[in-house]
């Protein structure tokens, strides 16, 4: 459903910043889930404004990208004008990944998706808490609210952190879409080529792992039957751990 492609993407929106210039861009980030959007949008209709918000984000982004690419150059360029296109860029990926993270809510309650929707939710609170920690931390060193050097190195290292935090808990809700939502016609869908993503080989090590289950099951069903007994009364019934 696209999912897995949206677990990826969302990672480019974390900060790698080399002098100056971001070697995981946002744009990226952008097209890569606009990707995944558009394999989504084929089977439910949750992710039209995301959709939208996501075309939004991408101008924002490649705006910055311009603006960060120029001044590599070398480039003297103002500095009100970069403060306000990284403000943009910040403010318009907030918004789009919290309406990201809502359509994914939305399907898992449609599907009965329960882990879904504990963690997506989780994700809708958690996001934007550290969102803001990260954006307290550019304010304070933008505004020169701190001079003491080791205090704001500190205050930088926590935001980065944040940011760090927030595109994690982000790609955990989207992750675990991936994980749990099936709808209804997609159970069995095919795929387009025969190339494979990392997703491919966890779901092949989930199905060993079944196939491995369900094979001791039918051998402790068959020595049960052998000696004439239940599988409960020659193995023992393990109680479920409470969740």
């Amino acid at each position: 459903m696209g999912f897995g492609v949206m677990f990826f993407g969302v990672f480019f929106f974390a900060s790698a910043n080399v002098n100056g210039f971001d070697v995981l861009p946002d744009f990226v980030g952008y097209i890569i889930i606009l990707y995944g959007i558009k394999c989504a949008t084929r089977y439910c209709g949750n992710f039209k404004t995301a959709r939208v918000a996501g075309y939004i984000g991408l101008a924002a982004a490649v705006a910055l990208f311009g603006v960060q690419g120029v001044e590599l150059l070398g480039a003297n360029v103002p500095t009100t004008l970069v403060g306000a296109v990284e403000t943009a860029n910040s403010a318009v990926k907030i918004v789009f990944l919290m309406i990201l993270l809502f359509a994914v809510f939305g399907l898992a309650k449609e599907t009965g998706a329960e882990k879904t929707q504990r963690r997506s939710l989780m994700s809708l609170i958690v996001v934007p808490v550290f969102w803001l920690g990260n954006i307290a931390g550019g304010v304070i060193n933008y505004a020169g609210i701190v001079s003491d050097g080791d205090t704001l190195k500190k205050i930088l290292t926590a935001a980065l952190v944040c940011e760090i935090v927030y595109v994690i808990v982000a790609a955990i809700g989207v992750f675990s879409a991936y994980m749990w939502i099936c709808v209804e016609g997609d159970e069995d869908m095919p795929k387009r080529n025969n190339s494979k993503s990392p997703m491919d080989y966890f779901d092949r090590r989930r199905e060993r792992e079944r196939d491995e289950r369900e094979r001791i099951d039918a051998e402790r069903k068959k020595a049960a039957e052998a000696a004439g007994k239940s599988v409960a009364e020659m193995y023992g019934v393990k109680k479920k751990k409470k969740k």
